[in-house]
């Protein structure tokens, strides 16, 4: 899923000798942070892992994998590292998605509500002109209102990267833009797509979020995608058992607790209205690195100022 945001051009990229499998990584400190599986054939992943290690090992740097998948893990393990649960990501399956139902009631709701009142959904498909890019800009910065961009695992308002991929489109019945969200390929042969960034006004209606999905589900089925992923739950099912480590049991009061900074526990019931299938990510670490230490240094890499990088030649030994 992640493979789109290389289009940002934020992260550097390691490729091994072969040609077969690509790294995408940013530095901080003394650690490299891989974001998602290598990406290349699984047959030979094992070997291309082995090859990057070396590749870090001769400079003392760490290899760090984030947002691993459950299918790797194997891998990491054979090279020695830990792992810690980072969430869920949520995964709609298309062929099942139904309006009809009681259980589905509250969203026949809305959608019956937004016709009413005109609103009307959208597809546009890149190139996109200047007006509606412009249009798009507006949305985008009343809803950060000040606040700064994220980065690295997820998207910000960069118009080369918009124009990469459609975005969807949400009018009023005045024909004013209210909600927009950019979808991100999957390149998995068109079988997944999915969401990147998600835009509104600050006073846009009550449900805005929900017609904008409704309609973005039934235009991909249409298009012949089996699922629609919907990005991840952070700490989502993480340290919930008696016998869980320490450290997942500290995330896991982050989780239910920390609802006014980051809203974890509410974007998973959020996620979960429209039925999804929750899949496990990970954080893919060496043992020799303190997992307190790494958890506060993969919060400053994903809140910074994204900065584009130079190119995919540039040496990890080099600090970001």
């Amino acid at each position: 899923m992640l493979t789109h945001t290389l289009f940002l051009g934020d992260k550097y990229l390691f490729w091994t000798k072969d040609g077969k499998h690509l790294f995408p990584y940013a530095r901080t400190r003394n650690k490299l942070i891989v974001l998602g599986d290598p990406i290349g054939p699984a047959e030979s992943a094992g070997a291309a892992i082995g090859e990057w290690k070396t590749f870090a090992d001769k400079h003392a740097l760490h290899v760090v994998f984030y947002q691993a998948t459950a299918d790797y893990l194997p891998l990491y393990h054979e090279h020695g590292y830990r792992f810690f649960k980072l969430g869920e990501e949520a995964l709609v399956p298309l062929s099942t998605f139904r309006l009809s139902g009681k259980s589905n009631a509250a969203l026949r709701s809305v959608k019956n509500r937004f016709e009413r009142e005109g609103c009307r959904f959208a597809m546009a498909e890149p190139p996109h002109g200047e007006a509606l890019m412009a249009r798009l800009r507006v949305v985008s910065d009343r809803w950060l209102a000040g606040r700064k961009e994220k980065g690295f695992s997820l998207g910000w308002f960069e118009p080369d990267y918009i124009q990469r991929a459609p975005v969807a489109l949400l009018t009023d019945g005045s024909d004013e833009l209210i909600a927009f969200a950019t979808l991100m390929p999957c390149y998995d042969s068109g079988t997944t797509t999915s969401i990147d960034l998600m835009r509104h006004l600050p006073d846009a209606p009550n449900g805005t979020m929900d017609y904008l999905f409704i309609n973005l589900f039934e235009w991909a089925k249409e298009q012949g995608y089996a699922q629609f992923n919907l990005g991840m739950a952070p700490l989502s099912s993480v340290g919930q058992t008696e016998t869980a480590f320490r450290e997942e049991k500290l995330a896991r009061l982050v989780f239910r607790y920390g609802g006014p900074w980051y809203g974890f526990e509410g974007l998973r019931r959020y996620k979960d209205k429209f039925n999804p299938v929750w899949e496990p990510r990970y954080l893919a670490y060496p043992a020799s690195v303190p997992l307190s230490v790494l958890t506060v240094e993969l919060l400053l890499l994903v809140s910074r100022k994204a900065v584009v990088a130079t190119g995919s030649r540039r040496s990890p030994t080099e600090s970001a």
